[in-house]
C-alpha cells in the first residue's frame, strides 16, 4: 500500500486545492499542519467528509525532519511519499521509514545493524533513538546483573549473610538492594525514566510482602504475607528464579538456566508444604547450638530438597501419581551430579526445555490443587516480567510513538465541520 502525506506551514487556497486533488487521487492521504489553526483552516475548506484523509497538527516542538521518517510508526506499514504543497508539479518523493524490526534484539553486539538502519533518517531522530537504545541496553545489563549476575551487596555484607537464618534467606534482600540501586541511578535515565519509575513502584509493592517475623508466613488469613494460605515470599522467589531461567536461556547459558529452573520448583514446593501445614519455621539444633527460624519439615530441620520432594506427595496426595512429579526424581539426581553441585554433569538446551515442561506442569497442577486464585504464579510472572524482561521491539516502538504523539495530535474532520 502507498500512503501520501504533506506538511503545511501555512494555509492557502492553492495548497487547499492540492489537498483536494490528493484526496481524490490517492487511497490514503495524510496532512500534517504546523499548528491547530492551520489544520482547522484546511479541514474547513473541504466540501465533505473524506474517509481516506487524516489531519494532524503539531502541539509541541516542531520536528518536521524526524516526523517524516516516523509516519510508518504512526500510521502502519506502507510505502510513504511526500507531496510538496507549494509546488503541484513536483513529483512525490519516497521517504524511507524507520524499520523497527531492527529493535527485535537490542544489545551491544547488534548496534551495527541498528546504526545501518538509522542511516537514512533525520539526524535529530537518530540521536534520540541511539540515546534510547543505549539507555535500554544499560537497563538490560542492570536487570541481568540482578537476575543472573553478581550481587549488589558489598563483600563484607555477603560474608556476614552466611550466618543468616533460613527465614532471612528468603526475605528478598537482593531485590531490595536492586531496588535501592535503581532509585539511585534513575536520574541518569531520560527516555526510560518513566519505565524505571514504574519498576521501582512495582518492587516496592512486593517488598511489602516481607513479614517482620516468620510466624506471619504461617497464618491462614489473607494478607500481604499470605494469599490463599500460600506464603507470598515463596511464590515471589519462585517467579524471580523463573525469570532468571528465561534470561539465562536467552543468553544460551543453559547450565545456569537449569539451576534457576530447579530453584523455581524448590521455592514453590517448599511454600506448598507451609501452606499445607507440613512445614514451618522454628528452632533447630545445629552443631550443638540452637538456631531460630530454621525451615522444618514435620518438626525436623530440612537439610536437603529431597525431603521436601517426598513430603510433597503427602501434602498434595493427588500429585503422587502425576507423571511430571515422577520424572522429577530423575532431575533431582541430575542436580546432585551437576557440575555446580557434586559432580561434573552438564546439560544441553533440549534437557533444560524438557525440564521446564516438567516444572511448569507441576506448578500449574499445584496452583489448582491449592486453589490459588488471588495471586497466581502466572499473574505474578506477568507483573514482574513487565519490569524485568523488556520486550525490546515493543518498548522501542512505544517510546518512538510517545516521542511522536507528544508533539503531534490528530484532528477529527467531523468536529471541525460541525462547529
Amino acid at each position: 500500500m502507498n500512503v501520501y502525506f504533506s506538511f503545511a506551514h501555512e494555509f492557502s487556497e492553492d495548497a487547499s486545492e492540492i489537498v483536494k486533488i490528493c484526496s481524490m487521487e490517492y487511497e490514503r492521504f495524510i496532512m500534517v499542519a504546523i499548528n491547530e489553526q492551520i489544520c482547522n483552516e484546511f479541514i474547513s475548506s473541504l466540501d465533505c467528509q473524506l474517509s481516506n484523509v487524516s489531519f494532524f497538527y503539531f502541539s509541541g516542538p516542531k520536528i518536521l525532519g524526524p516526523i517524516k521518517n516516523l509516519m510508518g510508526v504512526l500510521c502502519g506499514d506502507a510505502d510513504y511519499y511526500l507531496i510538496d504543497l507549494e509546488n503541484i508539479n513536483s513529483a512525490a518523493q519516497k521517504i524511507e521509514q524507520l524499520d523497527c524490526r531492527c529493535f527485535s534484539e537490542i544489545n551491544r553486539l547488534n548496534m551495527g545493524v541498528i546504526n545501518s538502519t538509522l542511516e537514512c533518517l533525520d539526524p535529530n531522530l537518530v540521536f534520540f533513538i541511539k540515546k534510547t537504545v543505549n539507555e535500554l541496553i544499560n537497563f538490560q545489563e542492570e536487570v541481568g546483573r540482578f537476575l543472573i549476575g553478581e550481587s549488589y551487596f558489598s563483600d563484607s555484607i555477603i560474608m556476614a549473610k552466611i550466618n543468616s537464618s533460613d527465614f532471612d534467606n528468603i526475605k528478598l534482600s537482593e531485590l531490595n538492594e536492586f531496588l535501592n540501586h535503581l532509585v539511585n541511578i534513575c536520574g541518569h535515565y531520560g527516555t526510560l525514566s518513566n519505565y524505571i519509575d514504574v519498576a521501582i513502584q512495582c518492587f516496592r509493592y512486593y517488598m511489602l510482602c516481607v513479614p517482620n517475623n516468620s510466624a506471619q508466613l504461617m497464618h491462614s488469613v489473607n494478607s500481604q504475607y499470605v494469599q490463599d494460605s500460600y506464603p507470598s515470599l515463596y511464590k515471589i522467589n519462585s517467579v524471580i528464579n523463573y525469570l532468571a531461567y528465561k534470561t539465562s536461556m536467552k543468553k544460551k547459558l543453559y547450565n545456569k538456566a537449569f539451576m534457576h529452573l530447579f530453584r523455581t520448583y524448590e521455592y514453590y514446593t517448599s511454600g506448598t508444604l507451609i501452606s499445607r501445614g507440613k512445614a514451618m519455621f522454628g528452632n533447630a539444633n545445629k552443631k550443638g547450638m540452637v538456631h531460630s527460624d530454621c525451615y522444618l519439615v514435620n518438626n525436623k530441620h530440612c537439610l536437603g530438597f529431597y525431603t521436601v520432594y517426598k513430603e510433597l506427595a503427602q501434602a498434595a496426595p493427588n500429585i503422587a501419581n502425576n507423571n511430571d512429579y515422577i520424572k522429577m526424581d530423575d532431575y533431582i539426581s541430575m542436580r546432585n551430579k551437576f557440575h555446580y553441585t557434586h559432580g561434573d554433569l552438564k546439560v544441553r538446551k533440549d534437557t533444560v526445555v524438557g525440564f521446564e515442561s516438567v516444572v511448569i506442569n507441576q506448578i500449574n497442577f499445584l496452583e489448582q490443587e491449592l486453589m490459588q486464585n488471588r495471586v497466581t504464579f502466572q499473574h505474578l510472572e506477568l507483573e514482574l516480567s513487565k519490569c524485568l524482561l523488556i520486550d525490546e521491539y515493543e518498548s522501542m516502538v512505544l517510546v518512538i510513538k510517545d516521542y511522536f504523539l507528544k508533539t503531534i495530535k490528530e484532528m477529527s474532520m467531523l468536529n471541525v465541520n460541525n462547529v
